[in-house]
């Protein structure tokens, strides 16, 4: 067995010159060049309020709403923990990690409305004429509207700059924080973050930008429906649905490219966090 510990934190030494226990086992043959600790030194905190209203009206329309003020701070969430895809920047200093879970949503609101149409027989108002009352009545109108915090995340170095032997994929290195990343005039695909603020680390040393310290732009959106049912018999009627999910085709984008490690792309917006308006139309049968 071939047992390495190296020295703790960012260091300048070769990574191998600096295994400060060996532990060797010739007689078999085998040799590892490093063998994974898992500890469970995580720890994490959720607080949160929630508001909840309903209201339904003799008219027909039903209103119900929520609304969440949370805040989750943690620090197992990240590396194989969670699917933030992170590890530790220092595992000697555990708690230099601590930071908003990766899920971490500050406010979310949501809307719903059900409104059947109250006209017609039995209903709030009537034409007294039984062909009009089937022509404007029997029509459910439907909506849905969410809204919340941005998503957070960090900018990060890919490559081994703290010389730690750790992954730069797991975004252990964050960047150097010198300025506002929020602080730009003009947002393009190119530019959308201000990439001035931060910088890559010096090397051998650790970056100073804490966990999920930058947060997407916030979410909203609307999805409408309109029912109208067609009466056929007493216990049979047919129902045409005309639905659309983000009414208002709004784009609300996702996470720039947060590797500096790629400065012809860092701060580029390459994707969205939405879809596109879709629309879709359907009839069922109730009997």
């Amino acid at each position: 067995m071939n047992y390495s510990v190296y020295a703790p934190g960012a260091n300048t030494g070769n990574i191998p010159q600096r295994k400060i226990l060996t532990l060797l086992n010739p007689s078999q043959g085998v040799y590892y060049n490093g063998i994974g600790d898992l500890e469970d030194g995580g720890t994490s905190n959720y607080n949160a309020m929630l508001l909840t209203v309903r209201r339904r009206r003799a008219d027909g329309l039903t209103v119900s709403g929520n609304y969440t003020w949370s805040k989750c701070i943690d620090i197992a969430s990240s590396g194989w923990y969670g699917v933030e895809g992170q590890s530790l920047t220092d595992p000697y200093n555990v708690q230099g990690s601590r930071g908003p879970c990766g899920f971490d949503l500050t406010q979310v609101a949501s809307i719903n409305m059900v409104w059947e149409m109250p006209v017609g027989p039995g209903k709030a108002f009537s034409t007294s004429n039984r062909a009009l009352d089937y022509v404007l009545g029997n029509w459910q109108l439907n909506g849905i509207f969410s809204a919340r915090s941005g998503t957070p995340y960090q900018a990060y170095h890919s490559g081994d700059l703290a010389n730690t032997g750790n992954v730069g994929w797991a975004q252990y290195e964050r960047a150097d924080l010198v300025g506002d990343p929020d602080d730009i005039s003009n947002r393009t695909w190119d530019r959308y973050i201000n990439t001035d603020a931060l910088v890559s680390p010096a090397p051998f040393t650790f970056g100073n930008l804490g966990r999920h310290r930058l947060r997407t732009d916030p979410f909203w959106n609307l999805d409408f429906s309109i029912f109208r049912a067609f009466p056929i018999k007493e216990r049979i009627r047919f129902e045409f649905r005309a639905e659309s999910f983000n009414t208002f085709n709004n784009v609300i984008y996702g996470i720039p490219n947060n590797d500096l490690a790629d400065p012809s792309n860092f701060g580029r917006m390459t994707g969205r966090a939405n879809r596109p308006r879709q629309l879709q139309f359907g009839g069922k049968i109730f009997f």
